[in-house]
């Protein structure tokens, strides 16, 4: 499967990541928001803050990103962060 990292982790994301298993090509590796401060897995999925999607992405480039969060203004500030400009 592919591997895809989501990005936030409320309410908006957790219908993100309900569609994301319902296609079933997609594994999701990572759950990052800036609620979390330090980096820990859980059940084989990575979990801390949006600044270390550029080491994940470093590993696999073929990762795919979805940011999954619900507000517009949130999500492109999101968007336009340094972290993303790996692309």
């Amino acid at each position: 499967m592919n591997p895809i990292v989501v990005i936030g982790e409320g309410g908006h994301s957790k219908v993100i990541q309900d569609i994301i298993f319902a296609i079933g090509c997609y594994r999701i590796i990572a759950i990052l928001d800036d609620k979390y401060k330090d980096v820990y897995n859980r059940d084989e999925v990575l979990y801390g803050p949006i600044s270390v999607v550029s080491s994940i992405i470093d590993r696999d480039p073929n990762t795919k990103l979805i940011i999954a969060i619900g507000n517009n203004q949130v999500r492109a500030e999101i968007g336009y962060r340094q972290e993303f400009c790996v692309m």
